[in-house]
């Protein structure tokens, strides 16, 4: 009698152990997607972000050296990491440094994303036709914007994507 119930025992307790390491490796597999899917997502959006201030600055300096004066600027795209940091996804990557870096570059784009609002704000207050020092006023801060561009194109670049991409240990 012992012995049938020291095996039912035995069997219910292996079944359980077998059942919750199953468990525990699929959801492992599924974080260790998700981790790949998340970095792979939100590398390729600064990428792609780099590129598009390289092509804004070039328009800003092609529309000034011509005469012409855009009003509205490009906002870069911060979606994908914005949801993984408010989602609580980003915690799926392991490396705190790499965490601190997505962060980062969300604030970065964030910051020249205010700054394309304020010229776009500021652009549209002056009157370009009626006072020869708006029109000045409007190149100034156009340069201004070209060289955040530029600067926010490196930083990404130098301080985001070179380390992202790094061979991790």
């Amino acid at each position: 009698m012992w012995g049938q119930f020291l095996a039912t025992f035995a069997g219910v307790i292996l079944s359980f152990l077998l059942w919750f390491g199953g468990e525990k490796i699929f959801q492992y597999q599924r974080e260790k997607k998700a981790r790949a899917h998340l970095y792979k997502e939100i590398v390729q959006e600064i990428k792609e972000n780099i590129i598009l201030l390289g092509m804004f600055a070039d328009m800003i300096e092609k529309s000034l050296k011509s005469g012409r004066i855009a009003l509205l600027g490009l906002k870069l795209n911060v979606s994908a990491r914005s949801s993984a940091i408010s989602s609580g996804e980003l915690r799926l990557i392991s490396d705190s440094e790499q965490r601190q870096l997505i962060r980062n570059s969300t604030y970065e784009s964030q910051e020249f994303n205010h700054f394309v609002e304020n010229t776009e704000l500021i652009l549209a207050i002056v009157n370009l036709k009626a006072q020869a020092q708006a029109l000045t006023d409007a190149h100034h801060r156009l340069n201004q914007l070209k060289e955040q561009a530029k600067e926010t194109a490196t930083y990404l670049q130098e301080n985001i994507i070179n380390k992202l991409t790094i061979p991790q240990k």
